[in-house]
């Protein structure tokens, strides 16, 4: 149990206190790779994320989406007042109830990580993007220019960056969970080491008091010890 304590809580301790040093040595090391490839791909997650949130700061505007709702006449676009209207967070709203009747999402609040996503996910935040060509993008699906079917070089590459944050992640993600399985490894190796350390060495003794002839022939008493070690 104690093995099993010690490995549980640093996998490799249990092992090393079993006197195992070849197997302490390989969970100690699967252990720091795993916490390392975690801060690796953590911070690199970290970087992708800053990098598509400032792509689409640049590149994605309300104001074009909000201009394209009320031109293609969706249903509720007169709710839209003003599309280059500055105050962003009121425009949202007016968009977002047009959305309601029209779409399967709404745009969430500025900044928020669903705000990121749902822009490179969804086909109808596609003429949002600086690239997207809004006096051919059409609502009528029979249209070769169907916002269904519609592609932007901008729209592709940020999904593209968004995936590749959401791998990175995914990867860190990974290695809390082999740290887990590493710790409930070690403990479990920790206690069977333990255990077949302890039955491998077998030690046994006594103390007994055996008659012996001395020098002069006469019968004397030896107290005599014996101490065995098997392993």
């Amino acid at each position: 149990y104690l093995a099993a304590l010690f490995s549980g809580i640093i996998p490799g301790t249990g092992e090393f206190y079993g006197e195992s040093y070849l197997k302490a040595a390989i969970f100690f090391a699967i252990e720091a790779g795993l916490w390392t490839a975690y801060a690796v791909y953590d911070g690199k997650g970290d970087d992708q994320t800053e990098q598509y949130e400032q792509y689409a700061n640049s590149n994605w505007s309300i104001n074009k989406y909000a201009q394209w709702l009320k031109e293609q006449q969706f249903t509720g676009y007169n709710e839209i007042i003003d599309p280059n209207n500055q105050n962003l967070e009121e425009l949202r709203l007016q968009v977002n109830s047009v959305e309601r009747q029209n779409f399967s999402h709404q745009l969430p609040p500025f900044g928020e990580q669903q705000y990121y996503e749902l822009i490179g996910k969804y086909q109808n935040f596609v003429a949002g993007w600086a690239d997207a060509d809004i006096s051919i993008l059409s609502k009528n699906e029979a249209s070769p220019n169907y916002y269904g079917k519609y592609k932007t070089q901008m729209y592709t590459d940020y999904a593209a960056d968004r995936q590749q944050a959401n791998e990175y992640y995914d990867m860190a993600s990974t290695s809390t969970t082999l740290v887990i399985v590493n710790h409930l490894l070690s403990a479990a190796d920790a206690a069977w080491t333990v255990s077949m350390f302890n039955k491998d060495i077998k030690v046994k003794s006594s103390v007994r008091l055996q008659p012996k002839l001395g020098s002069d022939y006469r019968k004397i008493i030896v107290p005599m010890a014996n101490f065995n070690v098997t392993f």
